[in-house]
């Protein structure tokens, strides 16, 4: 199942599933190119466990699987940021 969609006026995300166990997919769907990063940080001290360099992005529909096999249950923050705006998606591994 699909968590929220976060929405700005110019992009939207959706990752799932989640909860999750082996990976998540992120989509981002851009009304222009924009430059994207995203980051999954735990909770509650927001250590960063992957982090996505930024890449400059064309409008239109895009998917990124994060591979989270190695990665302890528990509840992570993931934060994808498109040209300054930041969305953030509450996401829960499970054993």
């Amino acid at each position: 199942r699909r968590s929220h969609q976060s929405v700005t006026p110019f992009w939207h995300s959706t990752v799932w599933p989640n909860p999750f166990r082996e990976a998540i997919t992120l989509e981002v769907h851009l009304q222009d190119v924009a430059s994207v990063t995203a980051r999954l940080t735990t909770l509650p001290s927001q250590h960063v466990v992957i982090a996505l360099p930024p890449s400059v992005l064309p409008g239109g529909l895009h998917q990124i699987t994060l591979p989270t096999s190695s990665l302890p249950a528990g509840v992570y923050l993931l934060l994808i940021t498109a040209d300054g705006h930041t969305q953030t998606h509450r996401i829960i591994r499970i054993e």
